[in-house]
């Protein structure tokens, strides 16, 4: 089947409706674009949190609904209410971001409280993966001591779900815990051995860039630039700059 929209590939910089909405003053009225750096990197990072929880709310939804076995008229009439639904409590929670990081209508306190939140979040995350990958951190990196309680989280890894089955001819089955090791040597753990432990794809060169980054986003909390990055290192190409501060 032809997919008639990805939003990899489409440029929408042509429509006019984009010159008119960057030109604005803000994203809507009485609200100003974020035109600090640091208030801006972590409104993208909710942005892209929010993004990633109402999907999987949805898909958690349409599982349900799949296993009632409907008819077609109920299931169907179901689903696009149950989508009215879903659309108007995405919106409310993206629309309100724009107020949550302006300064100018909300305490500049609280903004700058929850932009360090964000910030720490994914400072946390980028000091996990080096610590387990020294060889990867950029020269002169040391763990950050600024949220020491943040930092010594352990990074959960999230579970794949079910609605990720269309890569099932890629992706393996999470298997059970390993045997106890041996007292034989172990085998250092080379780059794309931790790649594939990560995500669950055996083949890496048969993989698709995108259904590399899927698996990254559906079994893992790695950032989305953190996957960029690592996607970059395994296919050999100039390595995006990790912007974190």
């Amino acid at each position: 089947m032809e997919t008639k929209f990805d939003p990899d590939d489409v440029d929408v910089s042509g429509d006019p409706e984009y010159a008119a909405r960057v030109d604005a003053p803000g994203p809507m009225p009485n609200v100003q674009w974020a035109v600090d750096d640091k208030i801006s990197s972590a409104k993208r990072l909710e942005t892209l949190d929010i993004d990633r929880e109402m999907n999987d709310a949805w898909l958690a939804a349409m599982e349900k609904l799949l296993v009632k076995g409907l008819p077609d008229a109920e299931f169907t009439t179901e689903r696009m209410l149950r989508l009215r639904l879903w659309t108007k409590e995405r919106k409310r929670r993206q629309h309100n971001l724009h107020y949550k990081y302006d300064p100018s209508r909300r305490n500049g306190r609280l903004v700058n409280r929850d932009v360090d939140r964000q910030l720490a979040k994914l400072r946390a995350q980028m000091d996990a993966m080096y610590a387990r990958r020294p060889d990867m951190a950029p020269e002169g990196w040391a763990p950050s001591t600024e949220q020491p309680a943040i930092t010594a989280q352990k990074v959960p890894v999230r579970p794949a779900t079910p609605a990720r089955r269309r890569l099932a001819d890629i992706i393996l089955t999470p298997q059970k815990d390993a045997e106890p090791q041996t007292t034989e040597a172990a085998v250092p753990e080379t780059f794309e051995d931790m790649v594939r432990r990560d995500i669950g794809i055996a083949n890496l060169n048969a993989a698709t860039d995108d259904e590399i980054l899927d698996a990254y986003a559906a079994r893992t909390t790695v950032p989305e630039q953190a996957a960029r990055w690592y996607l970059a290192k395994l296919r050999g190409r100039p390595l995006p700059e990790l912007v974190i501060d």
